[in-house]
């Protein structure tokens, strides 16, 4: 689900060729498609930030399992792959947790089918990748938004923050008039620690600010573009 709308991925079954994606909007109860760079089967899916994130499966009948990752934007409808899976992995279950993606167990062979017992954890920073998970975060104990870092930059930059306890969080970038010029959250988080990149590419050197708003906090910082 991205922005209120459900995104349903074709698998074969049985069926090779079709590679679409099936858009059902609630609110209007109408339809659309877009199509897919491969076709999908026996993967998973999770959203985080607005993207949707596709981990492994097999790309048609009677294929081995792969290790790709994809990354949808459905806003432009572009796809990439991103930093592939430690392994192969078919029919594993993916859920999101304090922002990142946990990919759980299924195949890593076509047949007989053997369960694989990995946890794989995406942090949704491209390079990042997949990593077998080998921590516990802490719960933050208070509402924080630190610096962004660097600052100033050019033309990308890392903000990072803290929520104790389940909330409805929007994190917004904007300009010297007070005009918004991009989000980079908006969504009810779990508690823990967030870090997001924001690149501003397309915008001019200057002093932004970026505010993050929960239910009874508030808390708004300066950054630089500095070209």
């Amino acid at each position: 689900v991205v922005d209120g709308k459900i995104y349903a991925f074709w698998e074969y079954y049985g069926n090779p060729g079709e590679t679409a994606i099936y858009i059902y909007d609630p609110e209007t109860d109408t339809w659309d498609t877009k199509n897919t760079p491969i076709q999908f089967g026996a993967c998973s899916a999770s959203s985080v930030n607005g993207l949707i994130y596709i981990f492994g499966g097999r790309p048609f009948p009677g294929s081995a399992p792969v290790s790709d990752v994809w990354e949808y934007n459905p806003v432009s409808d572009s796809w990439r792959l991103v930093s592939p899976m430690p392994a192969a992995i078919a029919g594993a279950s993916s859920s999101v947790v304090n922002g990142r993606i946990y990919a759980i167990g299924g195949s890593t062979t076509l047949w007989p089918y053997h369960p694989d017992p990995s946890v794989f954890e995406y942090t949704c920073e491209g390079p990042s990748g997949l990593e077998d998970l080998s921590r516990n975060d802490n719960i933050p104990a208070q509402f924080m938004l630190h610096q962004n870092y660097p600052n100033p930059f050019n033309p990308s930059t890392t903000i990072e923050f803290s929520i104790p306890k389940s909330e409805f969080v929007t994190l917004k970038i904007y300009n010297l008039l007070g005009q918004e010029v991009s989000t980079l959250v908006s969504d009810k988080l779990t508690p823990g620690n967030y870090k997001y990149t924001w690149d501003a590419v397309s915008l001019a050197s200057g002093i932004y600010f970026y505010t993050i708003q929960a239910r009874g906090f508030t808390h708004t910082r300066k950054l630089v573009l500095m070209r």
